[in-house]
């Protein structure tokens, strides 16, 4: 199976893009994450994961007889497959599907759900680009944690939104 048949699946995806944003998790951090995906499922999709080589095992420890692997993103495994933008397609059709399906309810609201959607050109060096993404990282590691806290997550006011950046070269005008 390739890099974009691999990664077409939605629970591959969102396992990799927590990946991606936390850096580094165990099965059960990810677990925690991502609450509606059944435990069972998630070991399968992992571990197809790390076979297809997307997912590395970073570090394995004992944990109450038990063995515990930290994970983290093969960025080399993207660099070889070489086609970004079937990636990106995938990526897109993954988002448009989200939307599809978001669409389809008939109590949508985009005002009451907080729909956006949006694009802008920065014309950034590439140190202040460097410098932005290094500003975004705890702002966003702030809210994934808040997103993860076990104790936060049966309040009744929280709701799964999905949150996609896309930073690309673009063409001048």
């Amino acid at each position: 199976m390739n890099l974009i048949q691999l990664l077409s699946n939605p629970v591959k995806m969102r396992t990799l893009q927590f990946l991606l944003v936390s850096g580094e998790a165990t099965t059960k951090q990810i677990a925690e994450a991502l609450p509606d995906i059944p435990v069972p499922t998630l070991y399968r999709h992992v571990n197809q994961l790390i076979d297809a080589g997307v997912l590395e095992i970073r570090e394995e420890r004992k944990v109450r007889g038990s063995s515990e692997r930290l994970l983290g993103v093969n960025s080399s495994k993207f660099e070889e497959s070489g086609n970004i933008s079937d990636m990106a397609y995938q990526f897109l059709i993954m988002i448009y599907n989200q939307f599809y399906q978001y669409d389809q309810k008939p109590d949508r609201d985009p005002v009451r759900d907080k729909l956006a959607l949006g694009t802008m050109v920065l014309n950034l060096t590439d140190e202040e680009m460097d410098s932005l993404l290094a500003e975004l990282g705890p702002v966003m590691e702030k809210y994934i944690k808040l997103s993860m806290d076990a104790d936060r997550a049966g309040d009744p006011g929280r709701k799964r939104r999905n949150y996609s950046t896309i930073i690309s070269p673009t063409e001048d005008m």
